[in-house]
């Protein structure tokens, strides 16, 4: 995934995720498949990962990623640490045909406060919808689109509360009318980060997060299990302890809202504009 002028993509042997110094601009590698949840199971991610050096503004992330939760080490700015991301909800709206277009012409929809210009035929609902779809997915960041019969679904790629409009004008185009209804408003992330000097594990050593390092995040899903981080000694070749989330006996919500997440990597302008470069082979 990739938005603005950030690139996805692989240079030198390496997976590379670049944001490029644009604003808000965003890339990220992760794994085609997610770690399934199964019942009463928890789960192991091992990654490498070399991290900028960091610009303040911007968010580095190495780990299990999902749009909505997040177990990963991570560089805010300059800081290096641990990072749980964990609840947010994704905003959803659907927007319906409720009559068809009887002429071709260009209604405007506008999603998330932005009007867009989409163009639509003389032709049924379900078409119509399609048209909506293929175009907003053409023009519009951080949203998903998909046409279900006379309906076009929103999805939003970000973890945040829905406050700007949608709306549907017909224009010129004569009969057709639609009407967006919000599904869920959704939610930003809880976010809890820890960064290294204030972790438990008792590592002997500093993590130079700027070098190559192989890391390694297991969870208990029992909705409330301890959560442990790790990186590889590089005089021993074996995993020490670097933090552990003590998470049973003092909580009253499972950990994460959902513990089927990818293993990758992601990097985020967030209003900067700075640009940064998260790299890592495996």
């Amino acid at each position: 995934l990739q938005s603005g002028t950030g690139v996805a993509a692989v240079v030198d042997g390496e997976f590379n995720c670049t944001t490029g110094g644009g604003l808000g601009a965003y890339a990220t590698i992760a794994t085609n498949r997610t770690l399934p949840y199964r019942p009463g199971e928890g789960g192991e991610c091992k990654l490498t990962a070399r991290f900028d050096a960091g610009v303040t503004g911007t968010a580095q992330l190495a780990g299990l990623l999902s749009l909505t939760d997040s177990l990963s080490f991570a560089m805010f700015g300059s800081i290096f640490g641990i990072l749980r991301l964990h609840h947010g909800e994704l905003e959803t709206q659907e927007l319906q045909i409720t009559t068809a277009a009887t002429g071709a012409g260009n209604v405007t929809v506008t999603v998330d406060g932005t009007a867009y210009v989409v163009p639509v035929t003389n032709d049924t609902a379900q078409v119509n919808a399609k048209e909506i779809t293929t175009s907003l997915t053409a023009q519009v960041a951080n949203y998903l689109f998909s046409a279900d019969d006379d309906t076009v679904l929103a999805i939003a790629t970000v973890a945040i509360e829905a406050t700007l409009p949608f709306g549907f004008s017909a224009g010129a185009v004569p009969s057709i009318a639609a009407v967006w209804t919000p599904i869920n408003t959704g939610s930003e992330f809880d976010t809890e980060f820890l960064q290294q000097s204030l972790w438990n594990g008792g590592l002997t050593w500093t993590v130079d997060p700027t070098k190559g390092n192989v890391y390694k995040i297991e969870y208990q899903y029992l909705g409330y299990g301890n959560i442990y981080y790790s990186v590889e000694n590089p005089e021993t070749g074996r995993f020490e302890l670097a933090h552990m989330i003590k998470y049973p006996n003092t909580n009253t919500q499972p950990s994460l809202g959902s513990p089927a997440m990818r293993a990758g990597w992601s990097a985020v302008d967030q209003g900067a504009g700075g640009n940064i470069s998260l790299c890592g082979p495996s």
